[in-house]
């Protein structure tokens, strides 16, 4: 089993698997395995989450929103400032560590096993 365990392992799949369509051999199986090779590498570079950070992500939002709001209420314009301002640092943090593309999440997941890594 191929997986994908580095940046520089991606781009030279990538890179032989446009050489060999730019050559136009007249293989078939060839040409469809290049296809296949680019199509996974594209469908690699979707970014997912991981699943603890979808309920993290949510706690944080309620959080904020709550924060906000009885700030609002309490008429303490610092509360309703730190608040928002607390919550969207924590936002961002949370969505660079739980997202990530898919194919990094694969080599993590598959790096125990992995017992001689490519390129």
């Amino acid at each position: 089993m191929l997986v994908v365990t580095s940046a520089r392992q991606r781009e030279l799949r990538a890179w032989a698997a446009r050489r060999i369509l730019e050559l136009t051999v007249p293989d078939a199986r060839l040409t469809t395995g290049a296809q296949a090779l680019l199509a996974e590498l594209d469908a690699g570079r979707r970014w997912v989450w991981h699943a603890q950070g979808q309920l993290a992500i949510a706690a944080v939002v309620v959080l904020g929103l709550v924060a906000v709001v009885l700030g609002g209420l309490a008429g303490v314009v610092a509360v309703v400032v730190a608040g928002a301002v607390l919550s969207s640092v924590l936002l961002s943090l949370l969505v660079l560590r739980f997202r990530r593309e898919r194919w990094r999440v694969e080599a993590e997941r598959l790096a125990p096993v992995i017992w001689r890594s490519g390129i």
